[in-house]
């Protein structure tokens, strides 16, 4: 949120011609016009919200309303959104579904699931995957990532996993270097995917 990320995001905008250039936000509105201004030349624009889905009970309606002013906020003024649901693997299904469902109607173009503290299993991500594309209204409509962190040594794992099962994108990131443990490591899921 600074000059030097706007000139950076800017450069990398005019040397990068054929991919999105993706910022990422809270839900705060200030943070969001920030995001947006740093995409405000980019014609590949993504958008990256994210909000805590595994909220308590009493406070999920705060972070819908809060998550719905952020995405109508954005629309329309980047060329895709996305909403991470930041810990919804240790949401309880039904919590993740109903706000999955609601960005949806909202008008995000793109789902991730992540990873968030790297704790699940291949199997209990595989589970929680396939949940997701079978048990959530309009999931055909958007596209779906994953983000996985590395803590229990499992992002790669989980990640091409993940690939297998049809989502549409992985993030990672070179070297797997990002908080926690890292991320998967995108070298070696290009080597997968070779």
């Amino acid at each position: 949120n600074n000059s030097s990320d706007l000139e950076a995001i800017t450069r990398i905008s005019k040397e990068i011609k054929n991919a999105e250039i993706c910022v990422l936000s809270d839900c705060e509105i200030s943070n969001i016009k920030k995001a947006i201004n740093f995409l405000q030349n980019v014609k590949k624009s993504r958008l990256n919200i994210y909000s805590n889905a595994n909220a308590s009970p009493d406070g999920t309606d705060k972070t819908l309303y809060k998550l719905q002013k952020s995405i109508s906020f954005a629309a329309n003024k980047v060329a895709k959104i996305q909403w991470t649901a930041f810990d919804g693997n240790r949401a309880g299904f039904d919590l993740l579904k109903k706000q999955i469902e609601a960005t949806i109607i909202w008008g995000v173009d793109v789902i991730c699931l992540p990873d968030s503290m790297g704790v699940s299993s291949t199997a209990d991500f595989q589970q929680l995957i396939k949940k997701v594309q079978s048990g959530v209204r309009g999931i055909d409509n958007v596209e779906l990532s994953v983000h996985c962190h590395n803590n229990s040594g499992l992002a790669y794992a989980n990640s091409r996993m993940a690939s297998m099962l049809g989502v549409d994108q992985v993030e990672a990131t070179m070297l797997a270097i990002r908080a926690e443990k890292g991320n998967c490591n995108t070298v070696q899921f290009a080597e997968y995917l070779n």
